[in-house]
């Protein structure tokens, strides 16, 4: 809860494809490929044993570091204009995205099933956290493929959270609720790291939050930019983020683009398909620092970041073995006037014949509530909450500690509903950074407590309560 990642989601993160025919980079030098290199001299040979010694010690700690073919790619592109809260509203990022979509698939060499699209309504929390943690990229790539992820959107600050964590804002994140609604960069990078089962990933972050917040700059309050370093540290892929940790990234006042997506586009076309990360970075940073500088008198200074060694990627390197995708089906977070009546209706139906069958009166083992401590399967937990009046909800917090290690989480919010006997607990993992969901239903005296923990919104195992 106190490793607050310095967010907001503006950089990105892309993943070399180290095959045997291109040259070897640094993250140093990512622009400029080494020569081929010369036999030793005699004099020379105890050096070089030495660097070749460390050479074969990072490939063997990293296994990104060895050349070897891309089997297939994947894209995961991210785009969000239109908020549920109108007045953080932007006007270009899902066009980016879609552009950056189209890109990929017309000139990089991506099959369209291969790219997965979401855009204002289609971007909320679930269906980002969905693709990318369990019911898309994790059943797909690869430790041979490339990942490609993008992201055009808000960031929020660490310091407007209580508990000093960084978001990403999602279609449907409310901005007075970031702890529930927003996309934690803690969670974010974990899952990148741990869900994504490709050695290589790209990830390319257009969003920060520093300013003032405008429909053509990206950010939510002062502070600033997402350190690519951070992510890079996280991930152990390769980051290229849109400007400086101290930076905005601006919407650009001659196309309907932002300045970093449009010159990104134009440096990955500049050379076709040869065209590298390296040298395209060199394009596109000064390119976007001279856009940036002369309309608006400002700084934005794309960042690149890696801890990885390999090959320098061409993103239109042709896939060596494509295989076949899934269909991933993005629930949209608006509903029409009508079906939205009608949901109500069938709730309020719902609620009255529920009322019928129990004449109205709350179980008595119900309305003892969940105040307490329990055992629990997870450890030992203990359960706080107010009086309970009538068959209103009331709110619950609390905390438990693991019985394997004493590590403590907390739960930041959660609910009991006495008409049901239904427990709905948000938490925090401090030690792991983790924030997930568990569901709860009371027995009928009482006594006992059945549910689920949930981590992204993948189900994971039993939690049971008792006392």
């Amino acid at each position: 809860m106190k490793q607050s990642a310095t967010l907001i989601f503006q950089s990105t993160l892309a993943i070399l494809a180290l095959t045997l025919s291109l040259a070897v980079l640094t993250p140093a030098a990512l622009a400029v490929a080494p020569k081929a290199p010369v036999k030793p001299e005699p004099s020379k040979a105890t050096e070089s044993k030495t660097i070749e010694s460390k050479a074969i010690e990072s490939q063997s700690e990293n296994p990104t570091s060895a050349a070897s073919p891309v089997a297939d790619k994947w894209a995961l592109i991210v785009g969000i204009s239109k908020f549920n809260d109108e007045k953080i509203n932007l006007k270009f990022a899902a066009k980016d995205a879609t552009d950056f979509a189209d890109f990929l698939i017309k000139h990089e060499n991506f099959a369209p099933d291969h790219v997965l699209l979401l855009t204002d309504d289609k971007a909320t929390r679930k269906n980002i956290l969905e693709s990318l943690g369990s019911k898309w990229l994790p059943r797909l790539a690869m430790p041979s493929d490339l990942v490609v992820l993008y992201f055009s959107t808000h960031g929020s600050p660490s310091d407007i959270d209580e508990g000093g964590v960084n978001y990403l804002i999602a279609h449907d994140t409310e901005l007075d609720n970031l702890y529930a609604t927003g996309i934690p960069m803690q969670d974010l990078v974990h899952m990148i790291k741990g869900r994504v089962h490709s050695d290589r990933i790209v990830i390319f972050l257009d969003a920060c939050h520093s300013g003032a917040t405008t429909a053509d700059g990206k950010g939510i309050v002062r502070v600033s930019n997402v350190d690519a370093d951070a992510v890079v540290q996280g991930t152990g892929q390769l980051v290229i983020s849109s400007s400086a940790p101290n930076e905005r990234s601006w919407e650009s006042k001659n196309d309907s683009n932002g300045v970093f997506t449009k010159h990104l586009i134009n440096a990955l076309s500049k050379n076709g398909a040869a065209t590298t990360l390296g040298s395209a970075f060199g394009e596109l940073k000064q390119e976007v620092q001279a856009e940036v500088l002369r309309d608006r008198a400002q700084l934005q200074t794309p960042v690149m970041r890696s801890k990885w060694q390999g090959a320098d990627l061409a993103l239109a390197l042709p896939p060596v073995k494509p295989r076949q995708s899934l269909t991933f089906e993005p629930s949209s977070d608006d509903q029409p006037a009508d079906a939205s009546k009608q949901a109500n209706a069938s709730a309020s139906s719902s609620s009255s014949s529920s009322a019928g069958a129990t004449g109205g009166a709350v179980p008595t083992a119900f309305s003892k509530g969940v105040d307490g401590p329990w055992d629990s399967n997870w450890g030992k937990v203990t359960l706080v909450h107010g009086a309970i009046t009538g068959d209103k909800p009331v709110k619950v917090t609390g905390y438990w500690i693991q019985d394997s290690d004493k590590n403590r989480g907390v739960f930041r919010s959660g609910s009991f509903d006495p008409k049901t006997g239904t427990l709905k607990l948000t938490y925090w993992q401090n030690w792991n950074l983790m924030l997930g969901t568990a569901t709860f239903k009371m027995s009928a005296d009482g006594k006992r407590m059945e549910g689920a923990w949930k981590h992204f919104g993948i189900a994971g195992d039993p939690w049971i309560m008792w006392r």
